[in-house]
């Protein structure tokens, strides 16, 4: 059963929940795990109840928010998460190519670094792309081992768009399908949308499967609209609607 789990820590070591991408783009595809039921507020070292984080008087804290599954977790990116993502993503066009819509250019961590910190001077555009850091659902370090984005949000529409990808530490865990499924629940007990989508290349297997486990129905190909290393691909097309997810829930 997903969860949400509260925890403190200094604001020395990181920023809020990114309202943007220092990813250089929303996310096409790549995987994180999620137990059907209601999410909660779950207390560290404590029995599942709402709780009210306390603040402490000495010095200033941040209230973390980590919505917990069954072996993955999101929680809000860190400055620190930025090196592991560069160090997949700013490192290898190949896999760049595969999750990113933007086409690779070289870059350094500083320039990812200089982009968070302009983001957490901006105030929350509820319309921006929303960004998790994905780690083991037990990992009370809270290691990066990926990241899920929810993006492409239309508060009219009430629609938006997923995508996930972890490094090669957090590949072959089950993180995927888990990180899915909690960004599911985000967007529709969170956000309150009514319909996710979920696009990846057709010779993407591992994510096609992933979408289908987690409740998305395949609905149409693009074809040969995607472009990946040299070679035009298929881009096939999930959805998700909230009634669907909701049902699926309750069975």
């Amino acid at each position: 059963m997903a969860r949400f789990h509260h925890a403190r820590r200094a604001t020395a070591t990181g920023g809020p929940m990114l309202q943007g991408s220092v990813l250089q783009g929303p996310v096409l595809q790549g995987p994180v795990p999620g137990r059907r039921g209601r999410a909660r507020f779950v207390a560290p070292g404590r029995s599942p109840h709402r709780v009210r984080p306390s603040v402490a008087r000495s010095r200033v804290v941040e209230v973390v928010t980590v919505l917990v599954g069954s072996v993955a977790a999101l929680r809000e990116v860190r400055r620190e998460d930025l090196s592991v993502f560069h160090g997949v993503l700013g490192t290898d066009p190949a896999f760049h190519a595969q999750v990113m819509l933007e086409p690779w250019v070289p870059t350094t961590v500083a320039v990812a670094q200089a982009r968070y910190d302009a983001g957490l001077a901006k105030e929350p555009d509820p319309r921006a792309p929303v960004q998790f850091t994905v780690q083991s659902a037990t990992d009370t370090a809270g290691r990066c081992l990926g990241w899920g984005t929810l993006w492409g949000i239309d508060l009219h529409q009430r629609i938006a768009h997923l995508g996930v990808g972890r490094i090669p530490a957090g590949r072959g865990r089950g993180l995927g399908l888990d990180a899915v499924r909690l960004l599911c629940r985000y967007a529709f007990e969170v956000r309150d949308l009514h319909r996710v989508g979920l696009e990846t290349f057709a010779t993407n297997e591992p994510m096609r499967r992933t979408a289908l486990a987690a409740g998305f129905t395949e609905e149409g190909v693009l074809r040969e609209s995607g472009y990946s290393m040299g070679e035009r691909v298929d881009e096939v097309l999930y959805g998700l609607l909230r009634s669907d997810w909701k049902a699926a829930q309750a069975g």
